[in-house]
């Protein structure tokens, strides 16, 4: 997979140029991020979940734990997990990927309240499919 994430501005000649490269690799699934007016083959929402998902497509939100993408020490602005899991299972029943960002620090580690918030749900979805089972 190719994942575009140019400019929100970008306009279709520049684009255009930028084309060529999927014939690189034949096959090559890309997202809609490239701009110009090219749909791609996937849908990418960002910072939200669309209320019928993208029926006949694939689709991913993209989204933040907290307020911002990449580490910001003063965003503190936490999605508890219980909103984490609603909407992982929100996203999952429509059809959809969640693309969720952890916003590591400039050292590369993981803030702690992300940490923490990521077992909780893996904790959950360990629960979830052995209910299943």
């Amino acid at each position: 997979m190719l994942w575009w994430d140019t400019p929100t501005g970008m306009n279709p000649q520049r684009a255009e140029m930028l084309l060529p490269l999927l014939k690189l690799q034949p096959g090559i699934i890309h997202n809609n991020r490239l701009g110009g007016g090219y749909k791609g083959d996937t849908e990418t929402p960002e910072q939200y979940i669309p209320a019928l998902g993208f029926p006949g497509r694939d689709w991913e939100t993209c989204m933040t734990m907290n307020g911002t993408w990449g580490f910001k020490s003063y965003d503190d602005k936490w999605k508890s997990t219980e909103t984490l899991i609603r909407n992982l299972v929100d996203i999952a029943s429509k059809g959809g990927n969640y693309l969720l960002n952890v916003g590591p620090t400039s050292e590369g580690l993981i803030p702690e309240p992300s940490i923490e918030r990521l077992k909780q749900v893996g904790q959950w979805m360990k629960k979830a499919v052995c209910t299943r089972s």
